[in-house]
């Protein structure tokens, strides 16, 4: 309950949680807290907030962009850096405005999905002899913290390392954690997904001994045991609609952010790594090498984590999506059934031969595994290119 509000309030903060949530009033414990006794509803304050952050960010970059500019090159600083530094700081606030923009205008999209969720695992623990919802809170937290150390390590380097705590802020650090925490949103919702549809194919292979079990009964309890059976069939079914519904909407929701935060990250990580390898590679005037690679690993994980963790969620997802037709074929080879429960397992197959589903921006960048080899990879390439330029302005 207390991990809950936490990240509820610093999501909130970020301006990345459109909504709030009511008590429903049917419920006689007021202290009990879940799906079925809460409803999530829009709220005034967040659109009020996330105006009042957007002012924010555009007048503290207004102020401290030029005064970056001025310092920075009036020296003898290495300009490719300087100027990539500038393009990253002035895109990453661009984007973050329009993405606080798209979570107040599609509040309403946001809501509607969240309270299906909710819904849905009220409706689905209606099938308690089949449908046993597995708990992930704890890969939740584990998600959740272990993304949270990297974002409080780079904001305690902010206020006690660089020259100055509000230019950082304003031109890195605040629109760095936003992302994070974008990218670890999305992670949080495809892994609530993902243990939703795991638990759906788990209750269609627990429906394999009713099944069985209708061939040594008699009629009165085999009649009620198919009804059961296809009632059974209907409700799993529409729950598996639902959530494969839900993920098409999911992602077309986050595209945006993540066709932007990909790239993004790429060419951060690339300034990171080459700012850890610069006392390798030349004489460093500078006594806090040791906090500087503190603070640069911070950086890198703070970019990199929340994409690992996306992907593999999203992987998952689609294999409890697939393994769904895998699922109905084994009970149809299996089981001996009624002509009316075949009839419906094998509807219900040819559905899922249409549902070829993927994760991805914009069918621009995959989001699942394969984007790992494509992030790695291009990190590893335009590293090795620009230290090659490096050296040779050196």
């Amino acid at each position: 309950m207390v991990f809950i509000k936490v990240h509820f309030v610093i999501f909130y903060f970020l301006g990345l949680i459109p909504f709030s949530y009511k008590k429903n009033a049917n419920i006689v414990d007021k202290k009990k807290f879940g799906p079925d006794t809460i409803t999530l509803v829009p709220t005034e304050i967040h659109t009020c907030y996330s105006l009042v952050l957007i002012i924010i960010i555009v007048i503290g970059n207004s102020i401290q962009i030029p005064l970056f500019i001025k310092e920075r090159y009036s020296g003898d600083g290495n300009e490719l850096t300087e100027t990539l530094s500038l393009a990253i700081s002035v895109s990453g606030n661009g984007v973050l405005i329009i993405m606080l923009l798209l979570y107040i205008v599609q509040r309403q999209k946001i809501i509607k999905l969240g309270n299906q969720l909710l819904d849905l695992d009220v409706a689905m623990k209606k099938l308690h002899n089949i449908y046993k919802l597995e708990s992930d809170k704890m890969e939740l937290i584990l998600i959740c913290y272990i993304n949270t150390i990297p974002c409080v390590i780079i904001a305690l380097f902010t206020l006690f390392i660089e020259a100055s705590f509000i230019r950082a802020t304003c031109m890195y650090t605040f629109h760095t954690i936003v992302f994070n925490y974008f990218v670890m949103q999305y992670a949080i919702v495809l892994t609530l997904i993902e243990k939703k549809l795991k638990c759906c194919n788990d209750a269609f292979l627990r429906m394999k001994k009713s099944i069985e079990l209708q061939f040594r009964v008699y009629n009165t309890q085999k009649n009620t045991l198919e009804k059961t059976s296809i009632i059974e069939i209907f409700a799993l079914k529409r729950c598996h609609t639902i959530l494969c519904k839900m993920c098409s909407d999911i992602a077309d929701f986050y595209s945006f952010g993540f066709l932007f935060i990909i790239p993004y990250s790429i060419v951060c990580v690339i300034l990171n790594i080459y700012d850890l390898l610069t006392p390798f590679l030349k004489i460093y005037p500078t006594d806090d090498v040791i906090v500087r690679r503190i603070g640069n690993i911070a950086w890198i994980t703070a970019r990199l984590f929340p994409i690992l963790t996306t992907a593999i969620c999203a992987t998952k997802v689609s294999k409890q999506i697939k393994r769904t037709s895998s699922v109905i074929q084994e009970i149809l080879f299996e089981c001996f059934m009624s002509p009316e429960i075949k009839n419906e397992l094998k509807i219900f197959s040819l559905e899922l031969l249409h549902k070829n589903f993927q994760f991805t921006a914009y069918n621009v960048i995959p989001v699942d595994c394969t984007v790992l080899r494509t992030v790695f990879g291009a990190i590893a390439t335009y590293l090795i290119i620009f230290i090659q330029f490096q050296s040779d302005d050196m």
